[in-house]
């Protein structure tokens, strides 16, 4: 009976997972140039702290 219930709640678990990772994004792609400038503009120094690594493609485009 145990481990029917852990497979019931391993199966709900994948099953949320894979429903979160299927829905779409919104990427910085999304937005026009514009409203990131504007954006841009309103930020102060020491308002945005960026993490990066050197394995990640997008923190070298960054």
């Amino acid at each position: 009976m145990g481990r029917i219930i852990t497979l019931i709640i391993l199966i709900g678990a994948l099953s949320a997972a894979w429903r979160h990772y299927q829905r779409p994004s919104q990427s910085s792609d999304s937005y026009s140039s514009q409203q990131i400038n504007q954006l841009s503009s309103t930020v102060k120094p020491n308002e945005v702290v960026m993490y990066s690594t050197t394995e990640c493609v997008y923190c070298v485009e960054a």
